[in-house]
């Protein structure tokens, strides 16, 4: 097979030939002697009707094989697959969690009743490890915010909730919603094993709320999710409001003590 200067050189470095082994060793060659027998796979492994397409492992093997250049495109669509994989290898497990869940419904009850103990219990929960990587980043924050507009300075209550929730609904359609109740549902049976009921009943509960296709209907892990991104947007906010008033000669305190009415009449100044 003829290789093109351009083309990712095969000996899967993952730099273009004419700036590896182009003119050199054969890099057929030097990728096969890299393989250990274990990495060996050839794409026919990998044929669906050869392989177990609901096997989280096949799309992982499927990932590792994808040449660079596919790489972007196709990814998402793969880690997707996967996931979907992973969630019907342990449906079992998750259903068996749920109806472990049961026996403490009550209690579970009696905790929304309070919803700002619910709220602090959910954001405390969230926080933790295994839902990091499903947080909203402060990118994200900025791309809805100028798109559904940007909450009022000190804004609370209804009409800061208002701008959350739309901010929330334009980053996340019905399906990107579905795939993140499925993570959630993942995670559950790890919590009613370690004996966290309580924090059992938040997740089944908030995958339940998160599935919805309702607009309206947010729920304490898609709110906790977006917060983690606010307060990260909030301070390079702020970063880059101290940077402005450096440059102008004032300071934070300065500003504060002026107050609104103050600070217009500074800036028309200005």
């Amino acid at each position: 097979m003829k290789i093109s200067r351009n083309d990712y050189c095969p000996c899967g470095s993952g730099k273009k030939y004419k700036n590896c082994h182009f003119g050199k060793e054969d890099p057929v060659i030097v990728q096969k002697s890299r393989q250990s027998p274990s990495q060996k796979v050839i794409w026919d492994d990998l044929d669906p009707a050869k392989a177990n397409v609901m096997s989280p492992e096949y799309w992982e093997k499927m990932s590792k094989q994808l040449p660079p250049d596919m790489r972007k495109e196709f990814e998402p669509m793969i880690r997707q697959a996967r996931q979907y994989a992973e969630f019907e290898s342990r449906r079992e497990q998750i259903e068996a969690a749920g109806r472990a869940l049961e026996v403490h419904h009550s209690e579970y009850k009696k905790l929304t009743q309070n919803t700002a103990e619910w709220l602090r219990r959910a954001e405390q929960l969230f926080a933790e490890d295994p839902f990091v990587d499903m947080r909203v980043s402060a990118a994200d924050v900025q791309r809805a915010f100028e798109t559904v507009g940007y909450p009022l300075p000190g804004s609370t209550g209804t009409t800061f909730t208002e701008i959350v929730d739309k901010a929330i609904c334009f980053l996340l359609d019905d399906a990107q919603r579905a795939t993140l109740a499925q993570r959630l549902l993942l995670t559950l049976p790890d919590y009613v094993k370690a004996g966290r009921y309580l924090d059992g009943w938040i997740i089944q509960h908030s995958a339940n709320l998160t599935a919805e296709s309702r607009k309206d209907v947010t729920g304490p892990f898609l709110l906790a999710m977006f917060l983690h991104g606010l307060r990260e947007w909030d301070a390079h906010r702020e970063q880059e409001q101290l940077a402005i008033f450096k440059e102008l000669g004032t300071s934070t305190e300065e500003i504060r003590a002026m107050g609104y009415d103050g600070i217009e009449a500074w800036l028309r100044d200005m």
